[in-house]
């Protein structure tokens, strides 16, 4: 028997749930850890996939009146540059790309054929459908919206450029249209030369990766501040290379994955909104109470896991759409309503994706205090004893060769929310 070789053997006791997948998704899982590739990072990417797949096609009902969720995810690989982030993607993503040129290819022909036709102002104009967008501006994605009525998959190989590409060219407008766009919310624009966009509608899922050291980038007071960071769901596995593996591929399991994705692709949009099943809603009560529970109790400590287990509560919901339409799609069956096996395989999804947060705010073991701060802080704290000294600050950051000069350690360490004072040069963790 082949040994699958994974990076994720130093954590036996917390394994992606990809047993949540439909079995046929789930061999495509198996398919690549054969090959080398960590399982977090592959479910993570087929989430985001099978998610823009089905797009506008259909929403999910939550437990209040009017309440629905959309399929709109947006998930984000964490990982050392050249642990194959990317790699994992292009795989995954054939389907999709393979579409995307296919729709560009036959618009380019229609507009050739549109320019060339003498009764061209009798005619209507071809439309360039994208569902498949690299660079943005929030302009270029609503014309996209509009030509794309089911929506788009924005994919960035960087996060944190694209991140930092919002507002260069929109006044400090757009991380507020954006967190619109992650609930779906339509966009009118006016430009000063020609009329706008107008869509009633957005369908945006992102997927993207970035390097562990540039977390503290992303993790700025304006991206925790706004809910930003709180949308995003990480796939953040600590992990180590495998060897190289040589062994064939598998073509039957990948042709599978890639018809499972082209049939949600052909769904129409606006299918309807699934509802949850008698059993699924009294489920869901139960957990939205412990949830608010967390939330209240975390509020009163001014914790900002709050706002975590806040946003957590739609993306759980958009997780639970996003496996029972791919389950049914594998079934062939059309999608009905949301099963109680999906809502908790959800539940336990978003418990996993929860960690994963906690890991890459580093709050494990840390006050709040310490979020959105240089990663030189978090580092320091982690490593000072309970109680410590002046002198055992400096030195360690000398040893461990944090990038802080000794004034700006004194500030720190004089810092009343993270330490108290005992006496003179010497502190306590407040949280200790």
């Amino acid at each position: 028997m082949i040994e699958i070789p994974t990076v994720t053997k130093g954590e036996p006791v917390r394994r992606y749930p990809a047993h949540v997948f439909h079995p046929h998704i789930r061999s495509m899982i198996q398919e690549l850890q054969i090959h080398g590739f960590n399982d977090e990072m592959i479910g993570s990417t087929i989430l985001s996939i099978l998610s823009a797949a089905i797009g506008k096609s259909y929403k999910i009902a939550g437990f209040e009146p009017n309440h629905e969720e959309p399929a709109i995810l947006w998930i984000v690989l964490v990982a050392k540059s050249g642990y194959r982030k990317s790699a994992i993607i292009k795989q995954l993503l054939k389907p999709f790309r393979d579409k995307h040129w296919q729709n560009i290819n036959e618009y380019e022909t229609a507009r050739d054929e549109f320019e060339a036709d003498e009764n061209k102002a009798s005619l209507k104009r071809p439309k360039k459908t994208e569902i498949l967008i690299k660079g943005f501006t929030i302009e270029g994605v609503v014309k996209a919206a509009y030509n794309t009525p089911k929506g788009s998959l924005i994919h960035s190989d960087e996060f944190l450029s694209f991140m930092q590409n919002l507002n260069k060219y929109n006044k400090g407008n757009d991380i507020d249209i954006i967190l619109g766009f992650h609930d779906g919310d339509g966009y009118s624009s006016t430009l000063a030369t020609k009329d706008g966009y107008n869509v009633k509608e957005t369908n945006f899922n992102i997927l993207g990766g970035i390097q562990w050291r540039r977390i503290p980038q992303l993790l700025h007071k304006d991206n925790l501040n706004s809910g930003l960071a709180h949308r995003i769901l990480f796939a953040a596995p600590e992990m180590t290379l495998p060897d190289p593996v040589d062994i064939p591929s598998d073509e039957n399991v990948r042709t599978r994955y890639n018809q499972i994705i082209e049939k949600l692709m052909e769904i129409e949009p606006d299918q309807g909104v699934l509802k949850l099943t008698p059993e699924a809603k009294n489920k869901l009560f139960t957990w939205l109470c412990e949830n608010n529970a967390r939330i209240n109790r975390y509020n009163e400590s001014g914790n900002i896991l709050s706002e975590v287990y806040s946003k957590a509560a739609g993306m759980m919901l958009r997780i639970a759409l996003v496996l029972q339409v791919s389950s049914d799609i594998c079934e062939d069956q059309a999608p009905d309503q949301v099963s109680s096996d999906s809502l908790t395989n959800a539940f336990e999804m978003i418990d996993f994706y929860i960690e994963n947060t906690k890991k890459v705010y580093g709050i494990n073991d840390l006050p709040s205090e310490l979020i959105g701060k240089p990663d030189w802080q978090v580092k320091l704290y982690s490593r000072l004893p309970d109680e410590f000294t002046t002198h055992q600050a400096l030195e360690t950051c000398e040893l461990h060769q944090l990038p802080a000069k000794e004034r700006t350690i004194k500030d720190f360490i004089a810092n009343p929310k993270l330490f108290k004072r005992l006496a003179q040069g010497k502190y306590e963790k407040v949280s200790a």
